[in-house]
């Protein structure tokens, strides 16, 4: 799966948990495994009821200025990645009634 076919899942998985409460409007993250060493990530303002191409961001296994735009669970989806090869893609949600 190419990055905008990726994105435009992304943009359709996100309105959709969005919701179901799933997301707020600023918590939550989507990330899509692209290589062992590379994935992508929306962005730390990224609004979930209507994401756009720019609210994402590829990121490295190595830190660099791009890491300050993106999520800030970025560090866990790049932990997930390392330690789970089998992974592609990973969608942190934290529902009102499920998180106490």
């Amino acid at each position: 799966m190419d990055i905008n076919q990726t994105t435009l899942l992304f943009q359709k998985l996100s309105l959709s948990m969005f919701r179901k409460n799933f997301f707020g409007i600023f918590h939550g993250s989507l990330s899509a495994k692209i290589a062992s060493n590379k994935f992508m990530i929306n962005k730390k303002d990224a609004v979930f009821d209507g994401l756009l191409e720019d609210d994402f961001v590829i990121l490295y296994d190595k830190k660099d200025y791009r890491w300050n735009d993106a999520s800030i669970d970025s560090d866990i989806h790049l932990n997930i990645y390392k330690n789970i090869f089998e992974a592609k893609f990973i969608a942190f949600a934290m529902p009102p009634h499920t998180v106490s």
